[in-house]
Order: C-alpha cells, then sequence, then structure tokens
C-alpha cells in the first residue's frame, strides 16, 4: 500500500518517491502525499501497517452516493415530484385533522363557559337577598343583630329578628371586618339599597366611638365581584355617568338617556 514506482501524487501532481510517505488507494489506485492529504504522522504509520484496504475520500464519496440509486436507477424529476406530492397529500390531510381538533376544542370551551356562567348565575340568585356592611370595627361580645337594626333605624326601615340574619366575615379586634345580611325578601333589599343612597351613616351615630363611613353594598360572587371592580375602572376610563346592580346583574349607563349596557364578561367591556 505504500510502495510506489515514482508515481505522481493525484493532488500535487508531483512525483510520489521511494523514500517518500505516500498512500495507495485500493480502488482508483492513485497515489497520494500524506501530508497533501493532511494526515498526521502517528496515523500514517497506523494505515501503512493495516492490511485493509484504503480508500481516498473522492471514492468514499462515490460509495456514498449510491445511496441516493434506486434498484441501480438514479431518481428522476418525476419520481422527487411524485414523493413530493405524496408528502403534500399527508400534510393535507393532518392539517384537516388539526382543524376539526382545533374547532372541538373551541366547542367544548364554549360549552365550558356557558356551564361556569350559568353556575354563577344560580350562585348569584342564592345571594341577591344580601348586603354587605363594610366599615362597622369589630368589639369583643359585640350585638351583631342590635347593630343591624340600629342601622335600620337610621334608614327608617324596621329590621327585625323575623326578616334578617347576619354574621360577621372575620372576628379581628378593632378591625372593620365586613358584615354579611342575609334578608329574607327581595323587597327589604331593595328598601335598605334604596335608602342607604340618601342617608350617610357612619359609626359614630351607632355609639361607637370611631367616626367611620358605614358602607351597604351588594353580596356577589367571587367572578362577579371581579367583574364590578373591573366595570368600575372601565367607568372612569370611558366616562360611563351610571354603574349599578340589580338582581345580581351589573349594568352600566354612558348618560342618563341612553341604553344600559348588561355587563355579563369581561368581554362587554372590550366591545
Amino acid at each position: 500500500m505504500t510502495e510506489t514506482e515514482n508515481e505522481n501524487c493525484d493532488i500535487c501532481k508531483k512525483n510520489v518517491g521511494d523514500q517518500e510517505e505516500g498512500l495507495l488507494c485500493n480502488k482508483c489506485l492513485t497515489w497520494k502525499h500524506r501530508e497533501c492529504l493532511n494526515i498526521s504522522e502517528k496515523a500514517y504509520q497506523r494505515l501503512a501497517k493495516s492490511k485493509q484496504d484504503w480508500h481516498c475520500n473522492t471514492c468514499k464519496t462515490k460509495a456514498g452516493s449510491k445511496t441516493t440509486e434506486k434498484s441501480g436507477k438514479d431518481y428522476t424529476i418525476g419520481d422527487v415530484m411524485a414523493k413530493l406530492e405524496q408528502m403534500d397529500n399527508r400534510y393535507n390531510i393532518l392539517f384537516q385533522k388539526y382543524n376539526e381538533q382545533k374547532q372541538i376544542n373551541n366547542e367544548l370551551q364554549n360549552e365550558l363557559s356557558e356551564i361556569k356562567n350559568q353556575l354563577n348565575k344560580t350562585e348569584q340568585r342564592e345571594l341577591n337577598n344580601n348586603i354587605i356592611i363594610q366599615g362597622i370595627p369589630y368589639k369583643n361580645e359585640e350585638n351583631i343583630e342590635g347593630i343591624v337594626k340600629k342601622i335600620g333605624e337610621k334608614l327608617q326601615i324596621s329590621l327585625t329578628s323575623q326578616n334578617f340574619s347576619a354574621t360577621r366575615l372575620g372576628k379581628i379586634a378593632n378591625k372593620a371586618t365586613p358584615i354579611k345580611v342575609i334578608l329574607t325578601s327581595s323587597e327589604v333589599k331593595k328598601q335598605v339599597m334604596k335608602s342607604k343612597v340618601k342617608t350617610r351613616l357612619n359609626t359614630e351615630g351607632l355609639g361607637f366611638t370611631e367616626k367611620n363611613k358605614i358602607f351597604i353594598n351588594h353580596d356577589l360572587t367571587k367572578k362577579n365581584m371581579e367583574l364590578f371592580k373591573a366595570a368600575q375602572e372601565f367607568r372612569k376610563a370611558n366616562d360611563y355617568k351610571f354603574l349599578w346592580i340589580s338582581d345580581g346583574n351589573i349594568l352600566m349607563k354612558k348618560i342618563e338617556n341612553s341604553k344600559a349596557m348588561l355587563v355579563q364578561s369581561i368581554n362587554d367591556l372590550k366591545n
């Protein structure tokens, strides 16, 4: 494999003498200098001692190119076009399945959203006769019913043990944690919400040493509370004059004579 007969190097075209380091390709039968092949001396010695045939890179490349042949015949343009058409058909089938699955997912999302809305409406209906009173600090051994009755007196509404029940939502000394009042009828609720607009309520008027403003609000579900806060921000940003709640529904008006807008989701505030 390394004996030369004054053959020329196939790379540099110079003679490969007997005393020079060269390799003979057993495929194309041409000589190459070791240095022209950019092979280290150590690798050259290993190849020189090897009894296996050595093929130059050109012959190796030609041998590798046979993988592009098909049964001894090169691929034609027609073969390539047919393959591309086959791939295109597969892509179209996959794309169609993707769109079908996407449509199914959208339908499921819409159905789930509708179920959540219905559950929220059901939950809100159960809260429609309730009010939340805020601003009254908690005192040890307080009389919640007595406090609510005093508020009723200030509003000129008769609140008795027969038409309401009340509970404190969290008991932290001197903290104005909310009071939840469950009224027995929607009519009493309407009277309370109407009268509280005309009456300035504060804790001093109820016998407290503190003078805090008292707020009476609707009892809303978590979702409706978040939606109401978003509606308040929308109202300020877009100069809406009216924002109110009726039977658990959030309503808005630009001006007094304009049509009321029902706010059922965040999307209603984007349109």
